[in-house]
């Protein structure tokens, strides 16, 4: 759902994507070949960037996985980085470099931690769409001729095209009912939204001290 929410931001404002890179190869080589050097150089930094985000992740991994903190130590990281780009974005619109930087590096490291907690990146709906597809198409040939697919994919693929498709509705909805909330406060929100799930993932190594149940007085016991 963020994904979708942050996706329609990124096509309707900003015309790069810090969800997918793919979206960021045909522009900068269209960059290129027009002789456009700074558009070539910013989309060759906003991949970087994203590649140092999922470096990031795994580098906590390696170093704190053991402790079960590789996602809690990052979520102050993520939820500064998008605040920080709302804070430039609103002190100064026409800014996008930096921005740019702050919020793909945040996204490479949300979509891998998705990606190691649901098998899957939270942001390819083509996988999702290709699965339901081969499920319709299953439905009308023999019994042998069927390629199998986990119930547990079907209601992933249903979960992954629902969430983009509801968040892009709502993306759509806010630009007309918030059409300032793109420029500040959208991805603070998402931010904050993210660190929370970061530290959900990485309860039980915190103690989960929100879910224990405090000990009976002594006389209670009696």
């Amino acid at each position: 759902f963020l994904t979708g929410w942050a996706d329609f931001i990124f096509f309707q404002k900003y015309n790069f994507f810090s969800t997918m890179m793919t979206s960021n190869c045909m522009p900068m080589t269209k960059a290129f070949f027009d002789g456009r050097m700074i558009d070539t150089v910013f989309y060759v930094t906003v991949m970087l960037s994203y590649m140092l985000g999922v470096a990031a992740l795994r580098r906590t991994e390696l170093s704190y996985n053991k402790k079960g903190l590789q996602h809690a130590v990052l979520a102050p990281v993520v939820a500064g980085f998008l605040l920080l780009s709302d804070f430039i974005t609103s002190t100064d619109p026409s800014s996008k470099f930096m921005p740019a930087i702050l919020r793909t590096f945040s996204w490479g490291i949300i979509n891998t931690a998705g990606q190691n907690v649901v098998g899957t990146f939270i942001f390819v709906g083509i996988v999702a769409v290709a699965n339901l597809g081969t499920m319709m198409v299953n439905q009308t040939v023999n019994e042998s001729q069927r390629k199998t697919i986990p119930k547990e994919d079907l209601v992933m693929s249903l979960n992954l095209v629902g969430g983009l498709t509801f968040g892009g509705i709502w993306g759509a909805i806010l630009s007309r009912k918030a059409p300032n909330l793109a420029t500040c406060g959208a991805f603070s929100i998402m931010g904050g939204i993210y660190a929370l799930l970061f530290t959900w993932l990485d309860r039980e190594s915190l103690g989960a001290w929100w879910s224990k149940k405090k000990p009976p007085l002594a006389s209670e016991q009696k």
